[in-house]
């Protein structure tokens, strides 16, 4: 068996029975039935590739999941499946990120080709990002740590950092890359298993700000139509990315302030008065990922 984990994302429990049926003594693989429970396994779970149905009824439909996926997985490899053969869906797929595409009703050979050349893809994709050269100086990324007596100092710097809990600060001018420094810290800390969340403060709605890092219970406000878990949440036990946190009103800045200090937030919308009604969503969640 080989040691790549794949995940099978369908709604429909026969579609994941043929498929477990075809993986079964060739890969690890694990199955899910929305792109919410997808995204929770991907959290909790290394996985290398995912087999993904395009038409997946409910708020999260496999396009949405894909981007998903790519946005904070963009190593995991996605061959998308569908019942039509319609070009535009097809496009739209391709240019979200995924590897490839196949038509429901397909033979158990021509899945497993696609899944292999995936796979082979993410390979060599992988080794790409970690070629050294002949000072032993590695390329992560788009990263070039040289082998200059300062971009030595960095590297030093940022692994030291990677072997903290600490919050950092990152300090450059745009386009230094601070985005870039963020990820080889979290690739090189104990938490490289887990989510990377970069969040661009700037370019968030001033209204919606703390809903998008905090969350809200659904009726919290006007257009709050379902409880929504926000980005610190998200990358509980991983890393977030404040990117531009200087732009931010003084306001947010030290609500900030208090959940980076404390590690614990509130959505909006929950209070000690509704926390008491036993509901399992509305409550402070401690100790999240750290903030870089």
């Amino acid at each position: 068996m080989r040691p790549e984990k794949i995940l099978i994302v369908d709604d429909d429990d026969a579609h994941l029975a043929t498929v477990g049926m075809i993986l079964e003594g060739q890969y690890r693989f694990d199955t899910a039935h929305s792109g919410e429970e997808a995204l929770e396994l991907l959290k909790n779970q290394s996985i290398d590739l995912v087999v993904l149905d395009f038409m997946m009824p409910g708020g999260m439909n496999g396009l949405t999941t894909l981007k998903h996926i790519k946005t904070y997985w963009p190593n995991t490899e996605v061959v998308f499946t569908t019942v039509v053969d319609d070009p535009e869906n097809i496009v739209e797929a391709i240019k979200a990120g995924a590897f490839d595409y196949i038509i429901k009703g397909f033979a158990p050979e021509d899945l497993l080709n696609k899944i292999n050349n995936a796979l082979e893809g993410a390979r060599i994709k992988q080794k790409l990002q970690h070629i050294a050269d002949p000072d032993g100086i590695s390329l992560f990324g788009e990263m070039l740590i040289g082998p200059s007596l300062r971009s030595r100092k960095l590297l030093e710097e940022l692994a030291f950092a990677a072997g903290t809990s600490a919050t950092c600060l990152l300090i450059g001018e745009t386009g230094t890359g601070k985005d870039l420094a963020a990820r080889y810290i979290h690739k090189n800390s104990d938490r490289r298993n887990q989510i990377f969340v970069p969040v661009n403060l700037p370019a968030l709605p001033a209204n919606l700000i703390e809903s998008i890092l905090f969350g809200h219970e659904k009726g919290s406000f006007t257009g709050a139509l379902r409880s929504q878990i926000g980005k610190f949440e998200f990358a509980n036990k991983g890393t977030i990315l404040l990117d531009e946190i200087g732009d931010l009103s003084i306001e947010h800045q030290v609500k900030l302030l208090r959940v980076i200090e404390t590690g614990e937030i509130e959505r909006i919308g929950c209070n000690d008065k509704n926390s008491g009604r036993g509901s399992n969503h509305c409550r402070n969640f401690k100790k999240l990922g750290r903030a870089r």
